[in-house]
């Protein structure tokens, strides 16, 4: 009886732990993720993109010239650079107010880029609307927590639109 096949099938099976041990560093979301005093803030009129699937990339508009955007996202991941984390819903009451977005760029990890700006904070207020959105460092912190417990399933911190 030979043992090639033994052995191939040992071959199959290191290769697939490694590729999930490999996948599992690569998509930890918050890896190098910044100390509240080492955010950058942008200010500007919040925008949104359809990507499909019911989600929306989320952009901030330039106050001085509306022609400039800046897409910002939430993988807090080198290894996955969606931009998509907020659904229609929750952008419709926000879009076209001023906001002021807390954000940091992914370090660089095993080679792999992630250059979209990652929200952390983010604060909209029109009182007129009755809007009062505000996500906080600590919000984030927790949902980043939440998702590398749950073995990152592809879930993105609930972000949501709430009354005054």
């Amino acid at each position: 009886m030979s043992t090639h096949p033994r052995k191939v099938q040992i071959v199959i099976l290191l290769l697939t732990w490694i590729g999930l041990i490999a996948w599992a560093i690569l998509s930890w979301q918050g890896r190098d993720f910044p100390l509240e005093s080492e955010l950058n803030y942008s200010e500007g009129i919040v925008g949104s993109l359809d990507v499909g699937e019911g989600n929306h990339i989320f952009m901030l508009l330039d106050l001085s010239n509306p022609n400039r955007k800046e897409v910002y996202g939430c993988s807090y991941s080198a290894f996955d650079a969606d931009s998509s984390c907020f659904a229609k819903k929750y952008l419709e009451p926000i879009e076209g107010k001023k906001a002021v977005i807390g954000w940091y760029i992914q370090k660089d990890f095993l080679g792999f880029h992630n250059g979209i700006r990652q929200i952390v904070s983010l604060d909209v207020e029109d009182r007129e609307a009755g809007i009062k959105e505000v996500i906080t460092y600590q919000r984030t912190l927790d949902a980043i927590k939440g998702m590398n417990t749950y073995m990152n399933m592809g879930a993105h911190p609930e972000f949501c639109v709430t009354a005054l």
